[in-house]
């Protein structure tokens, strides 16, 4: 498992122009192909030769997305090389670059452009992930299950991953926290049925069966995000100032999302962990 750290560190070597926004951006937007590492170059490859990649986090592809990314390629070429890497078969494999891949298959162009990188298969998912949660495209749900295999794959606190991905460390709980909502409603926000505010209400119910309740009104209703919020109590929504200043403050310590309950005078404190690696890391600064 790759040591904590290793994974920042590397990245300035493993990912050309990865602090160029338009790298990450629209193929549209691109104004040119990012420029490479030394000793490498773009090169044109078969499109045949590219296998998909394992990693990839992204499920869904909108197929809006993807028409508007086939129109682009048609008018402009594809502006952002595809980023691989060489297999023992002699062949290649994506580490990012799906959706132009798809939609160069689409089209039935017979050569991409892209960048051979040598990198091991740690390196190979952390590209493929931080590629992917550093756009804009990515569903909620699926942008929660990449940063959980950053934590867990590469022992990385929230605080951590959120350096990693350029996202603020309370988005990222935020986003987490989305585990916790049942199979059924986590598919909604995968579809779209419902936003990611709508999850939010939902997350401020106070039991499963409360939100399943919350969740099929806002669906069979199609409620707004401000009419939603009116199924949660409002006591469950006003919280003590003071707590949640101490929420982050231990969250800032321990690098994961806290939960302070208060009962009166009294109350628990959750700390929430994603990985055993996590819990150890946990322990050894509680310790």
């Amino acid at each position: 498992m790759m040591q904590k750290g290793g994974l920042g560190r590397g990245l300035g070597s493993l990912i050309p122009g990865h602090n160029n926004t338009n790298y990450w951006g629209n193929q549209a937007q691109a104004e040119a192909l990012p420029p490479a590492a030394a000793g490498e170059r773009v090169e044109e490859i078969i499109i045949d030769q590219i296998e998909a990649n394992p990693a990839q986090p992204r499920k869904y592809f909108s197929h809006e997305a993807l028409t508007e990314l086939i129109q682009s390629i048609k008018h402009y070429g594809i502006l952002q090389p595809l980023l691989v890497k060489r297999l023992p078969s002699g062949g290649y494999q994506l580490i990012a670059g799906e959706r132009r891949l798809r939609a160069a298959k689409m089209i039935g162009l017979p050569t991409v452009p892209a960048i051979i990188k040598t990198v091991n298969d740690q390196d190979d998912l952390a590209l493929s992930l931080i590629e992917n949660l550093q756009r804009q495209d990515l569903n909620p749900m699926e942008e929660a299950e990449g940063l959980t295999r950053l934590m867990t794959e590469f022992s990385l606190t929230q605080e951590e991953v959120a350096n990693q991905v350029g996202k603020k460390r309370s988005t990222v709980a935020n986003l987490l926290r989305l585990l916790d909502l049942p199979e059924e409603i986590q598919e909604a926000l995968r579809l779209g049925k419902i936003t990611l505010s709508h999850a939010k209400v939902i997350l401020q119910a106070p039991t499963p069966a409360k939100r399943q309740e919350v969740f099929k009104k806002i669906t069979q209703g199609d409620l707004s995000v401000q009419t939603s919020t009116r199924l949660v109590p409002t006591k469950l929504k006003v919280r003590n100032a003071e707590l949640e200043a101490s929420e982050k403050a231990l969250e800032s310590a321990l690098g994961t999302r806290v939960r302070i309950v208060s009962r009166g005078e009294a109350g628990e404190i959750r700390i929430s962990y994603f990985s055993l690696e996590e819990l150890r890391q946990l322990l050894t600064r509680l310790g």
